[in-house]
């Protein structure tokens, strides 16, 4: 560890720690590096796509580089639903198809997204739960939630 890097403690529950414990040894890599990567997603996904590129060319640069474009490229995140997602959503629209819209994903970019999470959902599953043909059971439903970057609220609501 060179002499700028910084030691940070997260808290996490029991069953979150032991979940990832699993996933790390599943996926034959340390529970450190998986925090790490899905830290820099988090990060990429606040900022855009162009961020996670702008990051990666400044690796190995100062720390003060790094955090200027960090704080020029970062948008807010969203508090609540926009309106026109509640219409949508009002209007009788499958919820997880609106949100996943609002976000500009498509449905395999969210299978993909579930696939780093850890979860077996695929994207014909996704395909089904936005049909209305199947219902995700909660642990789905929180995958769903952190690949849409929203609340299982704004799912259940």
């Amino acid at each position: 560890m060179g002499a700028k890097d910084r030691t940070t403690t997260i808290k996490l529950d029991p069953f979150a720690r032991e979940w990832l414990k699993a996933l790390a040894k599943a996926r034959h890599r340390s529970v450190h590096a998986l925090m790490k990567e899905a830290i820099d997603h988090y990060l990429a996904r606040q900022a855009g796509d162009g961020f996670a590129y702008q990051m990666e060319q400044l690796k190995g640069k100062p720390l003060e580089a790094r955090y200027r474009v960090a704080v020029t490229q970062s948008r807010p995140r969203t508090v609540g639903l926009p309106v026109h997602v509640k219409e949508q959503i009002a209007a009788g629209n499958n919820r997880v198809r609106v949100l996943r819209g609002w976000r500009g994903l498509t449905v395999a970019a969210v299978a993909a997204r579930l696939a780093d999470l850890g979860s077996g959902a695929s994207q014909r599953e996704l395909e089904e739960i936005e049909d209305d043909r199947r219902t995700p059971g909660p642990g789905l439903l929180g995958a769903i939630a952190t690949a849409l970057d929203v609340t299982v609220d704004d799912l259940l609501e």
